[in-house]
C-alpha cells in the first residue's frame, strides 16, 4: 500500500494490539509480528480529519488508531514503525518462507 500510494505509512508499534503471548514469542524467536498470519483484523485508511469519527464508529469492535500516512521521505513509500522510545525504524518487506498457519 505504501509503495503504490507513494506515501510513507508510519505505524505506532505500541498501538498495535498484540496478545502478550504473541509479543513474547516473537521477541524470543526474532520474528516481526506484523509479518505473521492474522485473522479478524482489517486496516482502514481514512482522511486525517475523520479519524476520530471512524474510531468512534468502530469502537464496539475494538478499533484504534495505529498510525498515519505521510509524504515519502526519500523515494517511494515505505512503512516506518515508531518505537516506544520515539525513534522510527523501517518495516522491511517480508522475505523468505511464510510460517504455516495453524487453525
Amino acid at each position: 500500500m505504501a509503495e503504490a500510494s507513494h506515501c510513507d505509512l508510519v505505524i505506532d508499534e505500541s498501538a498495535v494490539p498484540l496478545a502478550p503471548g504473541v509479543q513474547t514469542s516473537c521477541a524470543l524467536l526474532g520474528l516481526e509480528p506484523l509479518h505473521l498470519a492474522n485473522e479478524g483484523r482489517f486496516v482502514a485508511v481514512v482522511p486525517a480529519d475523520q479519524t476520530h469519527r471512524a474510531v468512534a464508529l468502530l469502537s464496539p469492535v475494538g478499533a484504534r488508531l495505529v498510525g498515519e500516512v505521510r509524504p515519502p521521505r526519500g523515494g517511494t513509500g515505505l512503512v516506518r514503525l515508531r518505537t516506544a522510545l520515539g525513534s522510527e525504524r523501517l518495516l522491511m518487506p517480508f522475505s523468505g518462507e511464510m510460517l504455516p498457519r495453524i487453525c
